[in-house]
């Protein structure tokens, strides 16, 4: 029944996205802005404010879920040259203009900014050249990049069909990483990827139904997830209690578990669009950029957090109108176009759901 209901909903999959996603995705972006804007504002130290915001952290390992979920539905039909072209298109425009604001903030804050630092950041993997990331922010990407790497694999091997199985081998590897090597940790992308797992076993709930293996990966990276919040050096001492850290990863896992299932839904307007949109450049513009801003503003904090964090959204939401929305698609087009001129023309943008298995 999932399946059936997911081909009649065909208005949510003509633009390949769910709105609950795309609310989802801002939420996350919008509570790791939070976390690190309110951080700034000493004065807010202590405050009702402050303690809720310490859980905006948590936007990280959401992003991560949902990053399972809509890269897999993304892979579905394409073969690797398609799925290549489409995530270098939707990420490196937008990532690039992000550098070059990163950049002029550094200089701004009195940081040398050389030009290999510069080139090696383009890249998304800085500290692979030796380089120094242009934000610190920049840490999350190199996962995705991993886990997209993955997806090519499965991809080009014609796995993809076999999926559930290699999410099984993929979180026993994740939980061996708590007693093996840390080049077993960097290979698996652990701690990380038992979000990713999570979210790839949510969109295949999602759109194929329950079956063992679903819900055993579920459970399993419902458990590796915990303690990947837990123990995570980024949030360490940023939330009140290790109980507080489980209950917030639960909570991520409902809300998605939920979402899979089809229990909400939201209208189908455009407003929802236009906030999944924001969420990219919002991430990559909201800290070191807005830093130097802030750094620049001689107020106090309150309206200082309101303007820097109100100049991320406008600046997010420009780059969004302008490259998300009105070049990457264009530019994902005309890159198949030239690499593959005899097939370009049948690819379609919409990934296409999957048979029920």
């Amino acid at each position: 029944m999932a399946a059936v209901d997911a081909m009649k909903s065909g208005r949510r999959l003509v633009s390949g996205r769910l709105p609950e996603l795309d609310l989802l995705r801002f939420v996350a972006a919008f509570s790791v802005l939070l976390f690190h804007h309110i951080r700034w504002a000493k004065s807010l130290d202590g405050t009702v404010l402050f303690q809720i915001s310490r859980f905006g952290f948590f936007g990280v390992p959401l992003f991560f879920m949902i990053s399972g979920f809509v890269i897999l539905w993304s892979a579905q039909g394409k073969d690797l040259l398609e799925f290549a072209v489409s995530r270098i298109t939707r990420l490196y425009p937008t990532f690039w203009i992000c550098v070059c604001l990163a950049a002029i903030a550094e200089l701004c804050l009195g940081n040398h900014v050389s030009s290999l630092r510069f080139l090696a950041n383009l890249t998304m993997m800085p500290t692979s050249f030796g380089a120094a990331k242009m934000d610190a922010v920049y840490w999350t990407l190199l996962y995705e990049l991993k886990f997209y790497v993955f997806v090519a694999l499965l991809i080009s091997a014609k796995q993809l069909p076999n999926i559930d199985r290699w999410l099984a081998g993929w979180l026993i590897a994740t939980a061996l990483t708590l007693i093996s090597p840390k080049w077993v940790t960097s290979i698996t992308l652990a701690p990380w990827s038992a979000f990713f797992i999570g979210g790839c076993n949510l969109f295949l709930i999602w759109s194929r139904g329950w079956n063992g293996w679903r819900a055993a990966g579920l459970a399993g990276a419902f458990v590796l997830s915990v303690i990947a919040g837990m123990n995570s050096q980024e949030s360490a001492g940023q939330v009140p209690s290790d109980a507080m850290q489980a209950l917030a990863i639960v909570v991520i896992f409902a809300v998605m578990a939920t979402l899979a299932l089809r229990w909400w839904r939201l209208p189908h307007t455009s407003l929802w669009l236009t906030l999944g949109s924001l969420t990219f450049p919002l991430y990559l513009v909201h800290s070191r950029p807005a830093k130097a801003l802030w750094t620049a503003i001689d107020l106090p904090d309150a309206p200082r957090l309101l303007i820097v964090s109100g100049a991320s959204l406008a600046v997010a939401a420009v780059l969004a109108y302008a490259i998300e929305r009105r070049t990457c698609g264009r530019l994902n087009r005309a890159l198949l176009k030239l690499l593959r001129p005899t097939t370009a023309e049948q690819t379609t943008t919409a990934p296409q759901t999957p048979k029920r298995a």
